[in-house]
């Protein structure tokens, strides 16, 4: 997220604030960091859209698309993005190279991807980074948008699962989806783990460990009009990758507070 948002700082500061000072319209979009390159997709005239391609320094401002994408992800001078104009679909996901060439690499439908030992992963998928094998890691199409990856490391794959929750859950918000799982899948093998229960929120790798967070979340009540609390037992875990047992760090006070307009429903399920 970070270096999403400091892509589209540089890409506002270098590009569009010229683009101002000759009279031209900003309009917003999206940009990424790959090393010293900024690619930037919206409009810097009001007029044409685009990906744009430019230096850290500014110089060297050259559009590479003619059309709006949704940046997810860059690395060695390619990009993974969302394309809504390919013929055959509304939208797909592809890889963009340094020529502005595209290489359609799946049709889910994701907003968030990360990049990992010279691979592109996105929830339920994974190419190399110049497009080339496209392989399906969770086999759930109808809700790809609902995972999201986190990581990859020693052969694992980091991910919040969000899918059972995604027809209920009361507030998505911007990023990592609410009422998820944690869970790990081996690469080599497809085996999945579940490392935290819903309500997850990943912290990162750390000296061999697992850090996490568990917090209550908000659900639709079916066709009753109602929303209700998931109460769970929150806080902050670690796990060692090796034993996957959990070691609780800090709790946090559980409320078994009901307002008007809600209720509370309890996961006794373990951090």
């Amino acid at each position: 997220m970070l270096k999403k948002i400091t892509a589209l700082i540089a890409a506002l500061m270098l590009v569009c604030i010229p683009a101002l000072a000759e009279g031209a319209l900003v309009i917003s979009g999206n940009a990424m960091i790959d090393g010293d390159t900024v690619y930037y997709s919206g409009s810097i005239d009001s007029v044409e859209m685009g990906v744009y391609r430019m230096t850290a320094t500014g110089a060297g401002a050259s559009r590479l698309y003619e059309g709006v994408m949704t940046l997810l992800e860059a690395e060695n001078g390619n990009v993974l993005a969302i394309s809504y104009d390919e013929p055959d679909s509304e939208y797909a996901l592809v890889v963009m190279n340094a020529l502005g060439e595209k290489t359609i690499v799946s049709e889910d439908y994701v907003d968030h991807a990360i990049a990992a030992d010279g691979r592109f992963y996105w929830g339920v998928g994974s190419c190399g980074i110049d497009g080339s094998d496209a392989r399906v890691l969770i086999d759930d199409k109808e809700h790809s948008y609902n995972y999201y990856p986190l990581a990859v490391q020693d052969g694992m794959y980091y991910y919040l699962d969000g899918a059972e929750n995604s027809e209920s859950v009361f507030f998505e918000g911007i990023g990592a989806p609410v009422g998820a799982r944690l869970c790990r899948m081996e690469l080599k093998s497809g085996a999945i783990t579940e490392l935290a229960s819903y309500g997850a929120g990943f912290l990162g790798l750390q000296d061999g460990y697992i850090y996490y967070t568990r917090n209550p979340y908000w659900l639709h009540a079916g066709g009753k009009g109602e929303t209700y609390e998931v109460s769970v037992h929150g806080g902050l875990s670690r796990t060692y990758p090796e034993t996957l047992a959990p070691a609780p760090l800090v709790k946090l006070p559980h409320d078994d507070s009901v307002s008007a307009d809600s209720h509370t429903h309890t996961d006794s399920k373990t951090p």
